[in-house]
């Protein structure tokens, strides 16, 4: 039996450039005494390790041991430290990947220019058939016009001519091949191989031709411009891939203005910034950090946390997140958080963090990549024998080159990870926080799912409802009796006062036992009773039945029950006729008890959301089953279902917590499933469906509990995440089938597979294909930044 996961620790390694350097850093990280699982992103160059469950925290001790594991293997890592910043952290994984596009480029351009002269100085020195023929085809084309315009140069000594191509081609090499000679070698020395290590030899195949008679150091530096200015654009598209991120990053302020005791403001670094500071933040400037309002009122946009574009109105003690952007008027505030503890920082964290967790569909490829590189270099070797028995040896030199210039690792590595950060980003974006590669997929089959529909299960309060119920109607059980359920139907004022005194009775008992409650239906009480409720003891909540406490009621005590009938299972018959009047309404009935027997009944109600209606049509158009359980009762639940287009026979009422649980593992036994809610009843739910979606304003329970956090409550980015989870998986089947396919069918190719039809692959052409191989995918990844949005909902007249 598996041992429970404990912490996880995040390393930053460095010197990765494909599948099979993912492959051993995983390797080295398993090896480690403590580890449970390792999770490595060429994407991101980082490698996400859980701890086992005997390991309660990550000490310096466990974290020094995965570092020295990650060294002793060849790779570059270092502890994360708790005190940097988490934006501060991905501004310099930013600069690193900027740094190493423009070393690339400056490194491919040395290359490619220093490959041209050389091949020009090469044109005096033609003879016979090249070991590149598309560098003798080029060189043909050239020979007359150069020998027009430059006839000196074929008077000069050969001899000089070919010192000149070995020393000029020599330094260019060096200067150019440097970083990927190193990673070879570091390769070498801990006994691994990886696409460094088929450059290199492909290069050194190059220069080793020359002994057939002819100088190849053009087509050896052709071979390295070509594979270094495919990782400068693979760099740069990194940098495009990690938009999300850099945004991120950068919304927060460099200054923030302070008051001080005095009344003087003062502009400070935020990194100045202290819990308990007030701030001050001007029109149109961005909040420094998460704080709360103490004086003013303005509109705020907060779409870099929720993707809702429309502004929003804060007054005195709503809370600002830093980050917003302040409207019009100016603001005074509490500060409340900073640095990592801060809600954006947070958010960076998370998706930083998600984008680090594989998806599935990158284990073939892994799996692949652990034997890749060794398997080119036999096939690279068996080439060279086959072709010179058969042939020569000139010929064998360069197919055995072609085969291992254009094998690429590179692009099975990135095939998943850069759809996965991409689609992710993009939902964050839009305030959709996607929990990991994993999840991103499990969306997709629930999205795609053939053996059966899948399921999208909703709960109701706060979910399709805007969980604000308000108090409709109070029945006391002696207005009841004596058929005065509704105060307008009375014309003796005695009895309207007899009835409005029942109300207030019944509303002052459940708002005794109520008061401190934060559920919803809760908070309807409070707002309609007594602005100051008596005060009850021994208050007990009874989970899926309601609340119990003791009340003085005319000097005696009381037990009160404000519940369902489940907790309050008598009831008056004139109350229960009321009672169903009101359900055949769709209202929320809440029973209020003394003594185990209902004296009254208080109805609800609570609106569903504007977008609800939207949600539920673009799920059934997807194909998708939209199914609801809610604790409430049969009438109510049926109505607000019929509202939102849930068909009857998939809503289910009167459900407990467990209810729920036991629903949604029945439900997942057969069917694909994702459940929507808001409230702690449904975190067990969240965490059981294959997808959980925790709605944004519902609790931290939920949202921890579920895989998807929608930061704003708003139901059509269901929707969206279906679609872009759909996308995602596609664009990675895409990228895997064409990692897959290029190898599977370039490298026969370039072994001279099919030169007897006349088709050759020049090991020039050879280099400049693997670099566009691995650039591909990223670029195909970087269409899912296209997020799909769902229109917003229209009014209708009834």
């Amino acid at each position: 039996m598996a041992s429970p996961a404990g912490p996880e620790v995040r390393l930053p390694i460095g010197g990765m450039t494909c599948a099979a350097c993912v492959s051993h850093v995983d390797e080295a990280l398993r090896r480690v005494d403590g580890v449970s699982d390792v999770s490595v992103n060429l994407m991101t160059r980082s490698a996400s390790v859980t701890l086992g469950g005997g390991v309660q925290v990550a000490s310096k001790d466990v974290v020094d041991r995965l570092v020295a594991a990650v060294t002793k293997a060849g790779y570059d890592a270092e502890a994360p430290s708790d005190a940097e910043a988490v934006a501060d952290t991905q501004r310099a994984s930013e600069a690193a990947i900027a740094h190493e596009a423009k070393d690339r480029f400056r490194r491919a351009a040395v290359a490619l220019v220093a490959a041209a002269a050389a091949m020009l100085l090469s044109m005096p020195l033609m003879h016979g058939s090249r070991a590149d023929p598309l560098a003798h085809w080029l060189m043909s084309f050239v020979d007359p016009p150069l020998r027009s315009a430059l006839p000196w140069l074929y008077t000069v000594d050969p001899r000089t001519l070919t010192g000149a191509l070995l020393v000029g081609g020599g330094v260019a090499l060096a200067v150019s091949l440097g970083p990927i000679v190193r990673r070879a070698w570091a390769a070498a020395r801990h006994r691994t191989t990886d696409m460094n290590t088929l450059v290199v030899m492909g290069v050194a195949a190059s220069l080793l031709s020359s002994l057939t008679g002819e100088i190849y150091v053009d087509a050896a530096l052709f071979i390295t411009g070509f594979v270094l200015l495919g990782q400068g654009l693979e760099a740069r598209a990194r940098m495009r891939a990690t938009s999300a991120l850099s945004a991120l990053s950068t919304l927060l302020p460099a200054q923030a203005s302070r008051e001080l005791d005095d009344g003087s403001v003062v502009d400070i670094p935020i990194s100045e910034l202290r819990k308990g500071d007030t701030l001050v933040v001007r029109p149109g400037e961005r909040v420094a950090a998460d704080a709360t309002i103490l004086d003013g009122t303005s509109t705020v946009d907060e779409s870099h946390l929720t993707g809702e574009s429309r502004p929003v109105r804060k007054g005195v003690d709503d809370v600002l997140a830093g980050g917003s952007v302040n409207g019009a008027h100016p603001l005074k505030a509490t500060v409340l958080r900073t640095g990592n503890d801060s809600t954006l920082s947070q958010l960076l964290k998370l998706v930083r963090d998600a984008q680090a967790h594989k998806a599935p569909s990158q284990r073939l490829a892994d799996r692949v990549a652990a034997i890749f590189v060794p398997a080119i270099i036999v096939l690279a070797v068996a080439t060279f024998v086959l072709w010179t028995v058969l042939i020569d040896v000139e010929t064998a030199a360069r197919f055995a080159t072609a085969v291992l210039v254009i094998a690429c690792p590179c692009a099975m590595g990135l095939a998943v990870p850069t759809a996965v950060m991409v689609a992710t980003g993009a939902a964050a974006r839009r305030g959709i926080l996607i929990k990991g590669g994993d999840v991103l997929e499990a969306a997709a089959l629930v999205a795609t799912a053939k053996d059966g529909a899948p399921i999208v299960v909703f709960d109701k309060t706060g979910t399709l409802t805007l969980g604000r119920p308000a108090v409709v109607a109070v029945v006391s059980g002696q207005a009841a009796n004596e058929g005065s359920a509704d105060k307008e139907n009375q014309e003796n004022p005695e009895d309207k006062e007899a009835v409005e005194a029942g109300r207030t009775h019944i509303l002052g008992l459940a708002a005794a036992v109520e008061k401190g409650s934060e559920h919803p239906l809760a908070k309807a009480i409070l707002a309609a009773g007594p602005k100051r409720p008596r005060r009850a003891s021994d208050v007990t909540v009874v989970e899926g039945g309601g609340i119990t406490g003791t009340v003085t009621h005319e000097g005696a005590p009381q037990k009160v029950s404000v519940g369902n009938s489940r907790l309050i299972a008598k009831i008056a018959p004139g109350l229960e006729a009321a009672e169903q009047d009101l359900l055949q309404r769709g209202h929320i009935v809440i029973r209020v008890g003394v003594d185990d027997e209902a004296v009254g009944v208080i109805a609800v109600d609570d609106d569903i959301r504007e977008d609800a209606v939207a949600a539920i049509a673009g799920l059934k158009a997807l194909g998708v089953r939209a199914v609801m359980l809610t604790g409430d009762q049969e009438a109510t639940a049926h109505r607000i279902a019929e509202k939102v287009g849930i068909d009857a026979e998939n809503v289910s009422a009167t459900m407990l917590p467990a209810d729920k649980l036991q629903r949604v593992q029945a439900f997942a036994k057969t069917h694909p499933l994702m459940m929507v809610g808001d409230g702690v009843n449904d975190a067990a739910a969240l965490a059981a469906a294959d997808v959980g979606v925790g709605m944004g304003g519902g609790t931290d329970t939920a949202i921890a509990a579920a895989s998807v956090a929608l930061l704003q409550p708003r139901l059509t980015s269901v929707v969206e995440l279906v679609r872009t989870a759909r996308r995602a998986r596609r664009v990675m089947r895409q990228n895997l089938g064409w990692a897959f396919g290029y190898n599977v069918v370039m490298i026969p190719i370039a072994a001279g597979g099919l030169s007897h039809w006349g088709l050759e692959l020049s090991p020039i052409l050879a280099s400049v294909a693997m670099a566009t191989s691995s650039v591909s995918v990223v670029l195909n990844s970087l269409r899912l930044a296209r997020m799909p949005t769902t229109p917003p909902p229209t009014t209708t007249t009834a």
